[in-house]
């Protein structure tokens, strides 16, 4: 189909002159109707790296690539392919996580995590690159991940932390296109005495689930 030039040029003109004198504001500053529309935003991180903006609008979702001012994109995280330098070997053989089925797995959250955090240690992610390639080795695609405390604290706090933490993990999940469902339980499904260190250890974890 060919567009008549009458109606061509004037469009342009208008998108250059809004351009030109400054007349698009923030994303929060424009309105719709009289009222003010928020598109939620969050970062994703590519397996390269890379960072990129996810838009969501509520009836679709979008991504566009973080870009510094020279035009560049933002990859300022080393890639999971950089940290990885070996093949998954068949068994899993990971120090920092247990396994109790095929199917089952517990992450140590001390080796993961700082004390009250819920961002994933940078020295962690070597360890977690491997065992998500593990996990694509044996076809996972679909997990639960299950956030555990031990029972220091004030409940609702470690509720709050627990969640906070599988959600972590499975956003970390989601570079390696295995989708999650995350939970937190806090001090509700302890699997030792929380009366010692050792058995506290213990319930402060994660659970990872491959549902298929």
């Amino acid at each position: 189909m060919r567009l008549h030039p009458a109606v061509v040029i004037p469009v342009v003109a208008f998108v250059l002159t809004g351009c030109i004198g400054n007349a698009f504001d923030s994303a929060r500053d424009r309105t719709w109707g009289g009222e003010l529309i928020e598109i939620p935003a969050t970062t994703w991180i590519d397996p390269d790296g890379c960072e990129h903006w996810i838009f969501d609008t509520g009836a679709e979702g979008y991504a566009t690539p973080k870009l510094n001012r020279d035009g560049t994109p933002v990859c300022g995280i080393e890639s999971a392919a950089a940290r990885t330098q070996s093949e998954v070997p068949g068994e899993l053989t990971f120090n920092t996580v247990r396994q109790s089925s095929p199917t089952a797995f517990a992450l140590d959250v001390d080796a993961y995590f700082d004390v009250d955090s819920a961002r994933i240690r940078p020295a962690a992610f070597r360890e977690l690159d491997a065992f998500f390639r593990y996990l694509q080795q044996i076809n996972a695609s679909q997990i639960v991940v299950s956030g555990h405390t031990d029972s220091q604290g004030p409940e609702d706090y470690n509720l709050d932390l627990s969640l906070r933490r599988a959600n972590a993990v499975a956003d970390y999940a989601l570079r390696f296109g295995i989708t999650a469902i995350s939970r937190g339980l806090g001090e509700s499904e302890p699997i030792a005495p929380n009366d010692t260190p050792e058995g506290r250890a213990l319930n402060r974890r994660v659970d990872v689930n491959v549902r298929n």
